[in-house]
């Protein structure tokens, strides 16, 4: 199985435009209480609407689809990453197109390198077109 076959049948599940509008950050509990007006690494971002979208695309993704759901899941790590960056930097939406094959390959083969995803490494062939 390819990259491109792989990411070329989920990419349009996506849609045109990822809105995460209702995004927000989740700043954890803390051991003590500070006044921080900005955001750190070990804050959280969190969009229902973005969650809400990863949740429908992976309700169509057949369950013997192991390489569907691991490309839908990578999608979501990717673009998650990306709209807290564009949040932070008041932008809330973003086009899929945006987002280089590259870097999702390169996070796909990551998570293919994770325990239990052996067989379906064996069969990966790897490559952006």
């Amino acid at each position: 199985m390819t990259f491109k076959e792989i990411y070329d049948r989920i990419i349009p599940l996506w849609g045109d435009r990822i809105d995460f509008s209702d995004g927000y950050i989740i700043q954890p509990e803390r051991k003590y209480k500070n006044l921080r007006s900005v955001t750190d690494s070990e804050d959280y971002f969190y969009s229902p609407k973005l969650s809400n979208l990863w949740n429908s695309i992976e309700e169509n993704i057949e369950e013997k689809d192991t390489y569907g759901e691991l490309m839908v899941w990578t999608i979501y790590q990717v673009f998650h990453k990306y709209a807290r960056e564009r949040f932070e930097q008041d932008i809330f939406s973003f086009s899929p197109e945006e987002i280089e094959n590259k870097i999702i390959e390169e996070h796909y083969f990551k998570n293919l390198n994770e325990e239990g995803w052996e067989d379906e490494l064996l069969q990966y062939q790897r490559g952006v077109e």
